[in-house]
């Protein structure tokens, strides 16, 4: 949950197992919170039950030394990883604590991941610290490709109002959002 105790127990216990000490020989929370909060960003251990603007426990690991650039086991920024899992509370936290907006893994920024998922609550946390709305995905898309073909209209409007282009056209076939939206019966976005 968020908790303080709970929190730091984790990645005291997280820690344990590792074999981390400190100075004085006892396991640290704070050696290891980095692992620990990779660790339980990636198996979505509470994510979505995470408070938000606040962050709670993400924000005390960030705060005891965690990297907000840190990454996942599976490489993945874990921005991109609370972006992916719709988790606003961490991606927040992240932000807020220096994580890069626009990290790239496997060609796809936090923005493309949050937007193809319909997280409109974590679009908003990444355009407010200026993620690119012109990236595009190995394919050629954009956040509003995406957010246009799932038909995620609150998310796309949401694109728009923060400058994203509408006239991009995807590389080898030229489609631009709105075909997309078109395409896929999604007359919301329309």
């Amino acid at each position: 949950g968020g908790g303080g105790g709970g929190c730091l127990a984790l990645a005291s216990s997280h820690t344990e197992r590792r074999g981390a000490t400190n100075v004085g020989g006892r396991p640290s929370a704070a050696t290891d919170v980095g692992g620990s909060l990779s660790m339980r960003i990636w198996r979505g251990q509470s994510l979505r039950a995470t408070p938000a603007p606040r962050g709670g426990c993400w924000r005390r690991l960030l705060a005891a030394g965690a990297s907000a650039s840190g990454s996942a086991p599976n490489g993945w920024p874990l921005l991109a990883v609370a972006a992916q899992k719709g988790s606003a509370g961490v991606a927040a936290a992240l932000l807020e604590h220096g994580a890069d907006a626009d990290a790239v893994y496997s060609g796809f920024t936090p923005l493309l991941l949050a937007a193809a998922a319909g997280h409109l609550q974590v679009v908003r946390p990444l355009l407010a610290h200026a993620a690119s709305t012109s990236a595009t995905s190995p394919d050629g898309s954009t956040a509003l490709h995406f957010a246009a073909e799932y038909g995620h209209a609150d998310v796309a409007e949401s694109l728009l109002r923060a400058g994203a282009p509408v006239e991009a056209a995807k590389p080898g076939d030229g489609t631009r959002p709105l075909h997309r939206a078109a395409e896929n019966g999604k007359a919301a976005v329309v």
